[in-house]
């Protein structure tokens, strides 16, 4: 970015503000697990695949999705609540992602 002419200490702290905002209203709305749990398992296992910052955050974005509509999907069709099915879906999916990497 610094090659380009962006201004990387700004966007930097744009992104370090952008994370502390939503973690700060993500935790009155679902909770601090959930939170944690959807803000770093899908950027590991993303970071497993690639080292390209912009395909990073575009892994993890669709990790979320997929997470958050499974997990729900799940969550609805066993009767357990949703935010811990969530996380376990997510810690399944970086455990497995981790044991195939290792192979």
């Amino acid at each position: 970015a610094r090659l380009q002419g962006l201004p990387v200490n700004a966007l930097y702290l744009f992104l370090l503000v952008l994370t502390a905002v939503s973690i700060v209203l993500l935790i009155q709305v679902v909770g601090i697990i959930l939170v944690m749990t959807m803000l770093t398992i899908p950027a590991a296992i993303a970071n497993l695949f690639t080292a390209k910052l912009s395909r990073v955050m575009l892994i993890a974005v669709i990790l979320s999705c997929v997470f958050c509509f499974g997990g729900t999907a799940i969550a609805y069709h066993v009767d357990w609540p949703g935010g811990a099915t969530i996380a376990l879906l997510a810690g399944i999916a970086y455990v497995a992602t981790i044991g195939c990497k290792r192979k």
